[in-house]
């Protein structure tokens, strides 16, 4: 009998939770889609604006061996509107043909192009870091435009972020891209991902100056360039994995005005290659963004698993209509959860329907991630390796 009331009480426990968590859940991701902006939503400059006195924005692209993405990324940028606009590749040792591609297209940029080539990293420094660092360092424009070198981007994207720039006056303007999903697996995974993504950092609330939130985006993070040299530039940051939340992160707690849009169509990237490559994809990133934190990392899987798994448990093994109708009403809000994410990326709904195996893939992805890490003590990324003690000495996420 007692055993019998222990089992009913911690189900009933774990479903009522469960439910009041999935509320909270679904209140703010209603609050998140009333926040929403989009870049397409920005119009296009007006002709008789004076061309002189336009912002003149540097985009920094860091590159190695990337000749598979680069051509279509830089003609891309290459073709943008923007008439104030600079370009700068940094060749970071690339050993395949990525430096005969930007030779050949900086030859038939009429000067829009800069290619900068690195052949040696310094020690302390991550090899992307140092790049974006070196490529900034020789920009002298009002904002500094850092993206990565398989972002897609439509011909007006940057006319528009200037668009926002003079209507909104950021110091730090982010952009999350249209994730292309050409496979079952890249679509599932990238819906767990994005829901831990979105429930984790609350990006939306960045913007709010008494939040703690902050946001950096790989594919767009465009920064008032006094204010990204007043940091002192990617230095702080040379030996973060996740240098662009960290960017934010610095940004938002030196006082700079962050503004946060999404991008329909005009600007978009493939994340990820196969349900594989994602899973090994987010390895260097995933312990990293908890801080190399055992105990967040375990923290997170748990409260995660609690979440997305336990309600389906509960459910299925209910010893009470009581206790199954709570736990139901749980689920429909993870269902409605799920659908929504869904469609804010772009594939059917009814990948909101498979959301626990979505995030199960995401939270075993992290787990990985934290455990080679660990047995590594360190980090392999780009061939080069990168001890775990130094790592958490400049990781700016703890």
């Amino acid at each position: 009998m007692t055993h019998n009331f222990t089992t009913i009480s911690w189900s009933f426990l774990v479903a009522v939770g469960t439910a009041v968590g999935w509320l909270w859940m679904v209140i703010n991701a209603v609050r998140a889609k009333h926040c929403q902006k989009f870049l397409e939503d920005y119009p296009l400059l007006r002709g008789d604006l004076n061309v002189e006195h336009l912002p003149v924005v540097d985009v920094v692209v860091a590159a190695r061996n990337e000749a598979e993405s680069l051509p279509a990324a830089i003609s891309s940028l290459l073709r943008q509107t923007y008439p104030r606009l600079r370009v700068v590749v940094v060749d970071d040792r690339s050993v395949d043909s990525t430096p005969a591609i930007l030779r050949e297209m900086s030859a038939s940029s009429g000067g829009k192009l800069t290619v900068i080539r690195i052949d040696e990293c310094p020690p302390g420094w991550l090899g992307k870091c140092h790049a974006l660092y070196v490529g900034a360092q020789s920009c002298n424009g009002d904002y500094v435009l850092f993206t990565d070198a398989d972002v897609i981007w439509a011909p007006t994207a940057i006319e528009r972020s200037v668009a926002c720039i003079l209507e909104e006056n950021p110091d730090h303007l982010c952009v999350f891209p249209s994730l292309e999903t050409r496979t079952i697996g890249e679509r599932i995974f990238a819906l767990g991902f994005a829901q831990l993504f979105f429930a984790y950092w609350r990006p939306y609330r960045a913007e709010e100056p008494r939040s703690n939130s902050y946001v950096g985006v790989g594919a767009f993070n465009m920064v008032r360039r006094r204010f990204y040299e007043k940091l002192g530039g990617h230095r702080p940051l040379r030996l973060t994995v996740v240098d662009d939340v960290a960017l934010g992160k610095l940004l938002k707690f030196s006082g700079a005005r962050t503004w946060v849009l999404s991008a329909r169509s005009e600007v978009r990237v493939r994340w990820q290659k196969g349900l594989i490559g994602s899973i090994r994809g987010v390895e260097k990133n995933a312990f990293a963004g908890l801080g190399y934190s055992f105990v967040r990392t375990a923290g997170a899987i748990a409260g995660a698993s609690m979440l997305w798994l336990a309600p389906w448990c509960v459910a299925l093994c209910a010893s009470s209509p009581t206790i199954f109708f709570i736990a139901l009403a749980g689920l429909i809000c993870q269902l409605a959860y799920g659908w929504g994410v869904a469609k804010s990326l772009g594939v059917s709904p009814f990948y909101g329907i498979l959301a626990p195996v979505s995030v199960s893939l995401c939270l075993f992805a992290l787990a990985r991630s934290a455990v080679l890490t660990l047995l590594h003590r360190g980090v392999w990324w780009r061939d080069t390796f990168y001890p775990l003690e130094e790592l958490k000495k400049y990781d700016k996420l703890k």
